[in-house]
């Protein structure tokens, strides 16, 4: 099943803008690769991707195919069915001060070039942020993670739900269920579709920084740290309708980052694995039922910053996989030159059972426009997402997007 969302914990729309802009200027160019070389990666056993399509960004958007950087792709998500594609692309000024627009365009998973559905998004310059486009179960809405809130569409391009900045989402659950987490207050809570409020409750000593949702199951996945001090950290499953923790994990505040998700009909949930025995901050999943390890993939690489997790297939999860350093010591802080850094490396899908890739790809970073006043370019990872059974997987970015069948 597909993973239902990629949270964001900054405390304010401050330190979100600011967060996303460090995040940026961390990310180094990737020198850029031709395609054909990016797919060179090789699928186990007798499977193999097959290109349904290429999308050119400017036939989706209307927008000049001449632009320079192009149409930045932000976001990719299947539906839950498998039938349809949604596209978050674009950034583009509008007459009104650090107003911004963008497109959520909606193609058939089978036939990419076929528009099903197309509707546009203001936000503020920093709106684009990739990969949050989430499915409701039903398959009739879709939400979009601003960093002015998360917002809910039909898809019509209608807003039926919206949320403050303070909000982050989870996911969603049965009956297109919105689940959400108020920062401030420490408190989950439950909206029906109508967005009115069906349940809520509190963590008062514990502060929850990432988050996904399983509609099937009625569970949510909780990256937590302790409050104030945040001295521990943990993975918790609780079962929704009630609020039972029927798992806990422990955890690293520093390795599980952003990085949760459901994974093989949510018998598993995978996160961070501290670094440990001289291997990077990297990926793991554990057995719900028992908390048992089932599987640990040590080249899926990530940091602080930068969130790898981008969709889960059944026992696949597709992943960005960065390169992860540090200097440190007196000769780096002499020369003012010490901290640690997250470059982008390539895409990958592993397996959660075997920890093993069975798909490589090394598509080039896009590049994207920010509002800096030096005017330099700063660059960010394709957009990168698998489909609910692994039949579909897509990437783009720089005004393209490929759609691949697997086999």
């Amino acid at each position: 099943m597909l993973s239902a969302s990629r949270a964001r914990t900054s405390p304010s729309l401050a330190a979100n803008a600011a967060s996303r802009t460090s995040r940026l200027l961390m990310a180094w160019p990737v020198p850029a690769l031709l395609w054909a070389l990016g797919l060179a990666g090789q699928l186990s056993g007798a499977s193999k991707l097959t290109l349904k399509g290429e999308i050119d960004a400017s036939n989706l958007t209307g927008e000049s195919p001449n632009l320079t950087p192009p149409e930045q792709v932000w976001g990719l998500a299947f539906s839950p069915d498998e039938t349809q594609l949604a596209i978050g692309l674009g950034s583009h000024a509008t007459s009104e001060p650090r107003i911004r627009t963008g497109h959520v365009v909606i193609v058939s998973a089978a036939q990419p070039e076929k528009v099903l559905h197309r509707f546009e998004i203001r936000g503020s310059a920093g709106f684009a942020i990739p990969g949050d486009l989430v499915w409701a179960p039903s398959g009739q809405r879709l939400a979009v993670y601003t960093v002015e809130g998360t917002k809910v569409f039909s898809l019509d391009g209608e807003q039926i739900c919206g949320f403050h900045e303070s909000v982050t989402l989870a996911g969603f659950l049965t009956g297109d269920r919105i689940v959400g987490y108020n920062r401030p207050d420490t408190t989950f809570v439950v909206h029906p579709p109508n967005c009115s409020v069906e349940d809520s409750w509190r963590t008062p000593d514990r502060f929850a920084f990432a988050l996904a949702t399983c509609p099937e199951a009625g569970l949510v996945a909780v990256g937590w740290s302790s409050k104030p001090q945040a001295d521990s950290a943990g993975v918790e499953v609780v079962r929704y309708p009630g609020h039972d923790r029927i798992r806990q994990l422990a955890g690293s505040f520093g390795a599980l980052g952003h990085n949760i998700l459901f994974a093989d009909s949510c018998r598993l949930v995978c996160a961070g694995q501290r670094q440990d025995k001289g291997f990077a901050n990297h990926a793991i999943c554990w057995e719900i039922s028992t908390g048992e390890v089932a599987a640990e993939a040590r080249s899926v690489t990530f940091g602080d910053i930068r969130d790898s997790f981008e969709a889960a297939g059944e026992e696949w999860v597709a992943s960005t996989v960065y390169n992860v350093g540090c200097h440190e010591g007196r000769f780096w802080n002499f020369i003012d030159e010490a901290g640690c850094w997250e470059r982008y490396k390539r895409l990958v899908v592993w397996s959660v059972r075997s920890g093993r890739e069975v798909l490589s790809l090394d598509p080039p970073e896009q590049p994207i426009w920010m509002m800096r006043g030096d005017g330099k370019r700063i660059t960010e990872p394709p957009a990168f997402t698998i489909s609910a059974s692994h039949a579909f997987l897509a990437e783009g970015g720089s005004g393209r997007v490929r759609v691949y069948g697997i086999h």
